[in-house]
């Protein structure tokens, strides 16, 4: 062996499987020499190999629990093994645990730092966690020691679209469709993007296909309701209405211009696109609930009843228009017709965990005493709390309760009356006679709109934990103002979060009252990118003090007032019995009834409603003026 061929040998035995190969070809080892030099190899029998190629196998099969729990046996044995690192960080990734996710996998490249694999996970982990510049730093790095992975140019696409970088996006989608550039290539990616609800970067792909076909409908349809899912009303609505210029007699580009058009407030015209729709395809339901749904925005019930019955005579058992048929009947208090088409929200599988449940029978309004109950949440943290007013009632009728509920509400609803156990979702369950989904318990007790219970208040907070944020807020808000919550948005991934939340520019006429404390109750997720309050606006910001709605809750009572959006903050202060004024939406859900200023389900809400679709300027008009008449009025003062 030439000393030449004994270096390359050397090299050989050295190089990770994903590491380039050392022959210089430019190709992964795993991918050019990588069989022939293990087959060279001489067999090896470390116990310690076969471990690590046991938890590999486990990450290749994505058992991540399976190959996290072996990793963390090796790191004993072997705590800077970068497979094993990297294992570690791959599965706190998945549990959201960011911080403890990218220690692991910085170790895993101080100790391997020319592994792109390595790199590429750190890039990936750091766009979850809200750090997309950071991310494409790491993603150069793996597309420097691995020119031709291709999987770098995905990640780089997503981490470009969150940065809404969207010409280089482009340049990475095309990247990673090297050599096929045509639009129906672009169009099958978009489809993989679409499955993933990865909007962002579906939006450059989109673009890429039709800088190609231009005048494609199937392509001008995908872009707009991908800049509809992102919230970009007027671009979407535009590339629709080009689509109905292109091909005037598809059914389906009507019918999403009007989904458009209702997103956009411009419901007559909506209701006329989804007529053209159906007029093309009679037998499509479809636009039938499209025209209910803008006649319900618009405020038209009777009309808009009358459209679902329509949906309804072409598909009776349709969940769409059953459940929305439904909710409009709840908004104007028509409980009893309501209730048992509410159910069709169940026929969504992402709504209750099925294999939890299976099995199991389910609780419909019979007599409940000596049976332990599963009440199992389901839908957002707001309706978690709305809908935990129920467990007391089943409680008093002799029934001993389960309830599941995630981490962050937890320690609250510990303290609901008759709670006999807490689940969180996955943990095992207890023994179980039936159970019976959180909003179905209307349902089952019959609920009217004078029958609703626990109107005034229902939830406690920790009264020591109170205690603490009132000295805190002494200590930081000037002595005797009135203390206001303020809250503007709510989570982005709920389908109606663009109509309810609010630029927080908009608020600035609240910043003109003077003599308040204003408090941020605004927790924002890992790269939220919404923006701030306006700088001059007032405003103690302690929200990174709040580990779980508990502690929210605590700080909640230590104010006078909060004011909301319609999510989760606004539930919890109502159902606290805090003085809670809504910024509500003009299509509003139908919790909150369909007119008036206050709320059925709360007796502490004051509604201000939007006049307008997407007009905030009015409800925040009418909140400054009812705060300054607050204030003098005593600002409703309760503290001690």
């Amino acid at each position: 062996m030439t000393p030449e061929q004994a270096t390359l040998a050397r090299a050989f035995a050295q190089a990770g499987r994903n590491d380039p190969c050392p022959c210089g070809s430019g190709r992964k080892f795993k991918k050019c020499h990588g069989d022939a030099a293990r087959a060279a190899a001489p067999a090896r029998a470390d116990p310690l190999d076969a471990e690590v190629a046991r938890m590999l196998a486990r990450v290749q099969a994505d058992d991540i629990d399976a190959a996290e729990a072996i990793a963390v046996r090796l790191l004993a044995r072997t705590p800077r093994h970068p497979d094993v690192l990297n294992v570690l960080g791959i599965a706190a990734a998945r549990r959201k645990a960011f911080p403890e996710a990218l220690a692991q996998l910085r170790a895993a490249i101080a100790a391997a730092p020319q592994a792109a694999v390595l790199w590429m996970n750190l890039g990936n982990v750091l766009r979850e966690s809200g750090e997309p510049e950071a991310a494409l730093d790491a993603l150069a790095r793996a597309s420097a020691l691995d020119p031709g992975e291709r999987h770098v140019h995905w990640n780089r696409l997503l981490a470009l679209a969150d940065l809404r970088r969207i010409d280089d996006a482009r340049a990475a989608a095309r990247a990673w469709l090297q050599p096929a550039r045509d639009a129906d290539a672009f169009m099958a990616l978009a489809d993989r993007l679409r499955d993933d609800g990865l909007f962002e970067a579906l939006v450059p792909v989109l673009l890429e296909a039709l800088a190609q076909r231009p005048d494609d409908h199937r392509v001008l349809n995908d872009a707009g309701m991908a800049w509809l899912e992102l919230g970009e009303f007027d671009a979407a609505r535009d590339l629709l209405a080009r689509a109905v210029e292109v091909a005037p007699d598809v059914s389906l580009v009507h019918r999403n211009h009007a989904i458009t058009l209702t997103e956009s407030g411009r419901y007559a015209e909506a209701v006329a696109a989804a007529d053209r729709a159906q007029a093309l395809d009679p037998t499509d339901v479809e636009p039938c609930c499209v025209r209910a749904a803008a006649l319900g925005h618009a405020g038209d019930v009777d009309a808009a009843l009358a459209a679902f019955d329509g949906a309804l005579a072409l598909a009776p058992t349709h969940p769409f228009a059953r459940l929305r048929r439904a909710m409009l009947l709840l908004s104007v208090g028509r409980y009893a017709e309501a209730w048992p088409d509410f159910e069709a929200r169940l026929e969504d599988d992402a709504i209750i965990p099925r294999d939890r449940v299976a099995g199991l029978p389910r609780w419909n309004g019979e007599d409940p005493a000596g049976r332990t109950l599963l009440v199992q949440g389901e839908q957002g943290q707001g309706d978690a709390l709305h809908f935990v007013r129920y467990v007391p009632l089943l409680a008093q009728r002799g029934a001993r309760v389960v309830l599941v509920a995630p981490a962050s509400l937890r320690r609250l609803f510990a303290r609901v009356p008759s709670v006999a156990q807490i689940v969180a979702p996955g943990e095992p369950l207890p023994p179980i006679d039936a159970w019976v989904p959180s909003m179905s318990l209307p349902l089952a007790f019959g609920t009217t709109r004078s029958t609703i219970p626990a109107r005034e208040r229902y939830l406690q907070a920790d009264p020591a934990q109170v205690a603490q944020w009132r000295a805190r807020l002494d200590a930081r808000c000037p002595h005797g103002q009135p203390r206001v919550g303020l809250c503007w948005a709510g989570n982005p991934a709920y389908g109606t979060d663009r109509r309810r939340s609010l630029d927080p520019q908009t608020l600035a006429p609240l910043a003109e009252v003077g003599g308040v404390a204003w408090v941020s109750l605004q927790k924002t997720p890992p790269g939220w990118r919404g923006r701030p309050l306006p700088p001059t606006f007032p405003l103690l910001d302690p929200t990174a003090e709040l580990a779980d709605f508990d502690d929210t809750a605590a700080l909640i009572e230590a104010l006078d007032l909060v004011v909301a959006v319609d999510t989760s903050v606004a539930h919890l202060a109502a159902a606290l019995g805090r003085p809670t004024w809504l910024l509500n939406r003009f299509d509003t859900d139908w919790r909150w009834g369909r007119d008036g200023d206050t709320a059925p389900w709360y007796a502490s809400v004051r509604q201000f409603r939007q006049t307008r679709p997407r007009d905030w300027a009015a409800p925040i008009a009418a909140v400054r003026d009812a705060l300054r008449t607050w204030i003098d009025d005593g600002g409703a003062r309760v503290r001690a």
